[in-house]
């Protein structure tokens, strides 16, 4: 029972989905209108205006009974944009839970800075609960008027629960942006893991729709939704190469 609970979040370590956003999978660190920001780049959240959001998903149907839900806010301050998330990923017999902080603030006009701190929890049935936090650090920047650069740094304390050690995973990413659409590309290191990359072209609102790619880890992904403030409503939908079909729906309110 045990060697069977610690392969189940180990997949999570495989996969890079331990504490980490599975929205990941299809958000880039060079956001900066991304619902997902107090996750994938909290020095984003700078860019940005107060927002709620809710979100449940299949992350992949391996594994019986397993769901992921999510839901963060964030609001602005005379420091910047502060917020705080929930994130919960198991099932019946094991299960991971985190609660997030983050912060973003601009250091200059176009250059803002960003961390944030992880309570985190694993339970294993009939074993017992796990503690530990975690930091993440992060950098944005918007310059021309149309690009974006992310970088984060997750998981800075490499922690260690359980024997299983969660990778530190460093990502950086590129946006051009226009009033119809965003072209992104992203490189990322965990690690022991070789380097990914990934790509994606999205329309903006309106109409939500983007497509993305990534050759290794191999997986291809959609999204598609309605963006009339002040709600919107997106469905992610990715296939890959190693795990089953993964869906997702997201709603979004900003005041």
């Amino acid at each position: 029972m045990r060697g069977s609970l610690i392969l189940l979040l180990s997949i999570g370590v495989i996969y890079g989905f331990h504490f980490e956003d599975v929205e990941s999978r299809t958000s880039f660190v060079s956001d900066i209108d991304d619902a997902s920001l107090l996750f994938i780049n909290p020095s984003a959240l700078s860019l940005n205006r107060s927002y709620l959001s809710v979100d449940v998903e299949t992350p992949y149907n391996m594994i019986d009974g397993l769901k992921l839900f999510r839901g963060s806010g964030a609001f602005s301050t005379r420091f910047g944009v502060m917020g705080t998330g929930i994130y919960s990923m198991g099932n019946s017999m094991a299960s991971e839970n985190l609660i997030r902080f983050a912060h973003g603030f601009f250091i200059k006009d176009s250059v803002s800075l960003g961390y944030g701190i992880n309570l985190l929890n694993c339970t294993y049935r009939d074993i017992g609960s796990y503690f530990s936090y975690s930091f993440d650090i992060s950098m944005s920047s918007f310059f021309y008027s149309r690009y974006s650069f992310g970088f984060q740094f997750r998981n800075v304390n490499r922690v260690k629960m359980e024997g299983i050690r969660y990778p530190s995973i460093v990502s950086a990413g590129l946006s051009y942006i226009t009033d119809e659409y965003v072209i992104s590309f992203q490189v990322e290191k965990a690690e022991i893991y070789p380097v990914s990359f990934k790509a994606r072209f999205k329309l903006k609102e309106p109409l939500l729709l983007s497509f993305y790619i990534s050759p290794y880890p191999v997986e291809m992904g959609m999204s598609m939704g309605i963006n009339k403030h002040p709600v919107s409503v997106i469905y992610h939908a990715v296939y890959s190469k190693d795990l089953p079909f993964s869906h997702r729906l997201i709603i979004i309110y900003r005041p």
